[in-house]
This record gives structure tokens, sequence and C-alpha cells, in this order.
């Protein structure tokens, strides 16, 4: 009866010769890679990889994950009376009929229904501490209060432009309800608000106090245009990633006014847009948190997985023919 001989010399000088081409701490490093990459990949198939649940319930275009916001004191203003047709009760979050759309009907009309945050708790809020960029919103939301207010007050008088006017008006008198809210909040979260405006702001009302006529409507469109422009980039950042409801809330609504702000103050006609700074995408596609990759980039993952998968391979080749070599 014949059997194996592990103690053969020829056999010795294979165990030898593989013990030397794959040493243990490479044997590890071939096996967790294969390993590694053999699970990442089924969990990419299977929709397992996190954030991947996520991503698979985040509502798409066309259908809009509404929540009622009755009591909310940060809800948007009610949509405008539209062309009659399905027009949503304020608040209530309802779903304008799609189906009656037409191919040449815009994105959004006055029919569109406004968007509510949830309804937040103040004693939630509270139990969630501020960041310094939570705590930057009320206050740059305070000081555009600050030097708006009595800038749009002004263009009633000095203004030439029927057009600046009516903006001004407007603009002031948006800006005296966010003041109101943004004080309220502000004590209500103990957030230190500034009593004057900034600085830059405060030069640009003396440059305004200074013009007339022609001049003076140019310089107010550009000044406030900038300044609103400067505004809801903060706004949408800290919209995009505050952890508190309650300031969410806020923003949602100081964002949907500065937007009609920045539209009023085109519609004149006079803002300079070659001289507003150019767009910067900031960290719009960066990395998340999930070991560099980006949630939003199945295809990153795949790559990476299969690079992984491919040094394992390779780690395994070179690994053979120094086996063959030493045989």
């Amino acid at each position: 009866m014949t059997g194996r001989n592990d103690n053969a010399p020829g056999n010795r000088r294979v165990q030898r010769t593989v013990a030397d081409a794959l040493p243990g701490r490479s044997l590890t490093l071939f096996v967790a890679l294969i390993a590694a990459g053999s699970i990442a990949l089924g969990a990419t198939s299977l929709g397992w990889w996190p954030g991947a649940a996520a991503q698979a319930a985040e509502p798409g275009v066309g259908t809009p994950a509404l929540r009622t916001g009755q009591g909310n004191p940060a809800a948007v203003p009610a949509a405008e009376e539209g062309d009659g047709t399905d027009t949503p009760a304020a608040g209530t979050g309802d779903v304008r009929d799609t189906t009656k759309d037409q191919a040449t009907d815009p994105v959004v009309t006055s029919a569109s229904p406004e968007p509510l945050p949830p309804n937040p708790d103040l004693a939630t809020a509270r139990s969630i501490p501020l960041t310094e960029a939570d705590k930057q919103l009320l206050i740059k939301v305070r000081q555009a209060g600050l030097w708006e207010i009595p800038s749009g007050e002004q263009a009633q008088q000095k203004a030439e432009s029927p057009i600046v006017k009516a903006v001004g008006r407007q603009l002031a008198a948006d800006h005296r309800k966010l003041d109101d809210s943004v004080r309220k909040l502000a004590a209500d979260l103990d957030v230190v608000l500034p009593s004057t405006p900034s600085e830059l702001q405060q030069g640009w009302m003396a440059e305004l106090s200074k013009a007339s006529g022609a001049d003076y409507d140019r310089l107010f469109a550009d000044r406030l245009r900038a300044a609103h422009g400067t505004v809801f980039n903060i706004i949408a950042q800290v919209r995009t990633g505050t952890r508190n409801p309650i300031i969410r809330a806020y923003a949602q609504t100081a964002n949907t006014v500065v937007m009609r702000h920045m539209t009023l103050l085109e519609s004149t006609g006079l803002v300079a847009f070659d001289d507003l700074p150019a767009p910067v995408l900031s960290q719009a596609s960066s990395t998340s948190g999930s070991g560099g990759l980006s949630e939003s980039s199945p295809g990153m993952r795949t790559m990476a997985i299969v690079a992984m998968l491919a040094a394992a391979g390779l780690i395994g080749l070179v690994s053979v023919r120094r086996i063959r070599r030493g045989a």
C-alpha cells in the first residue's frame, strides 16, 4: 500500500519554496484581499453597501416627499394663485396632478406645491448643539435685515426707476418679517445676534447714500444682488448639512426669500452679472465619510473592488511563479 510521504526530499523542497514564496504576511494579505473583494463585490451587487438603501429610498424627480407644515414658524409663504388648475391648499403638502401637464408647460408653475420641512419641536432642537455654521446662519440673516431694511426704505425716496422703488419696498417688507423671526429663534436657542450691520454692509450703505438718480438705481441693484448671492451660498450649505431640525426649517424659509429677492433685483435689468463672483462648485463632488468613496458613485466602488481583486491576483501570480522556479 503506497501513501504520501511528506518527508520525502522533493516534497520538503517544494514546501520550503512555498514558504519562501508566500511568507506569513504575504499569504495573509493575499487571502484577506480575495475575501474582502469577494464580500464587497457581492454586497454591491445585492445593494448591501452602506448608503445604498438610503440612496434607493431617496425621492426622485416628480415624487416629492412633502410634509404638513401647519403651525411651523418657519413655513414658507403660500403659493401664489395660479391658473386655476389643481392649486393645492397652503400647508397641506398636496401634490398637483401632473397627468394634466403639457409638454410646453414650465417646469415650475404657480400651481406647484411649496414643499414644507417637518414641523420642528423646540425641545428636540434645544437638545442638539448648534454648530458654528448654524449660528452664522442666524447672524447673517440678522445682519442682512439691518442694512437691507433701511436701504429698501431709502429706495422709496432716492430711486429713479419705479421698478427699483417697488423692489426696494418688497425687500424691506420681507426682511422685517425675517428679522422678527430670526430674533425670536435666536432667543429660543440662546444665540447672541449683532445689533449693527457689518463694516462691509455699512460701506455699501454709505455708497448708496452718496448716489442719486440712475446711478443710485444701478448701485442699488448691484450691491443688493451681490449681497444676496453671498448669503444664499451660506444658507444652502447650512440647509444641506445642519443636524438641527429647527435650523433646517428656518434655512429653507430664508432660502425661499433670498431666491425671490435675487429674482426681483434681476428684474430691474440693472444687475451687472459680469461683476458677480464666478460660480465655484465647492465640495459638490467631494468624497463622503465612507472610506473615501462617494456613496452616489457605485461605479467608483466597483472599480475599487476590481482593483483590489486584481492586486490579490497579481500577488498570487507572482507567488506561483516563484514556486515553479524554486521547484
